[in-house]
C-alpha cells in the first residue's frame, strides 16, 4: 500500500489527477449547496403564493 502511495506522489500525472479530483469535488459540493439553497427559497416562495391564493 505504501509503495502505491509513494508511486502516486512521485508520478506527476497522478498528482494532477488527484488535484483535478479535488477540484471536481469542490465544484460538486458548491453546486449542491447552491441548489439546496435555491430549492429552499423557491419552496418558501411557492408557500407564500399558495397562502395568498387560498385567502
Amino acid at each position: 500500500m505504501l509503495r502505491i502511495a509513494d508511486r502516486l506522489v512521485r508520478d506527476d500525472d497522478a498528482v494532477a489527477a488527484v488535484e483535478y479530483a479535488l477540484m471536481l469535488a469542490l465544484i460538486v459540493l458548491a453546486s449542491l449547496l447552491s441548489i439546496t439553497g435555491l430549492g429552499n427559497r423557491v419552496g418558501s416562495t411557492f408557500q407564500v403564493v399558495m397562502t395568498a391564493l387560498t385567502n
